[in-house]
C-alpha cells in the first residue's frame, strides 16, 4: 500500500509532505522498494505525490509537467490542477 501525506503548517506558509518507496505492478503482483521519489516538483510551489498503478500516475505526472514548463509564467494551483485533470483525461 502507497503512502502520500501532506501537511500545511506555520499560518499556510510552508507545507510538508513525504510518500513511501513501494512499488507494485503486474500478474501476479510484484511489490518493491524503488530507489526513485513518488514526489514530483511541478513548479518551485507545487508537487505531486503517485499512488496505484505503477507506470499510470507517470504518464498523466510527465505531461502535466510538460504542459506547465511549455508556459511562460508558472500557473496557479489551479491551473495545475485543471492541467493534472485533463491529463487524466
Amino acid at each position: 500500500m502507497t503512502v502520500c501525506i501532506g501537511a500545511i503548517c506555520q499560518d499556510g506558509k510552508a507545507t510538508i509532505v513525504a510518500s513511501d518507496r513501494m512499488v507494485t505492478g503486474g500478474y501476479p503482483p510484484i511489490e518493491f522498494e524503488h530507489t526513485k521519489s513518488k514526489i514530483f516538483e511541478l513548479t518551485k510551489y507545487c508537487v505531486a505525490m503517485s499512488a496505484g498503478s505503477a507506470l499510470k500516475p507517470l504518464e498523466i505526472i510527465d505531461r502535466t509537467k510538460l504542459l506547465v514548463g511549455s508556459m511562460e509564467v508558472p500557473p496557479d494551483i489551479e491551473k495545475i490542477t485543471e492541467l493534472m485533470k485533463d491529463s487524466y483525461q
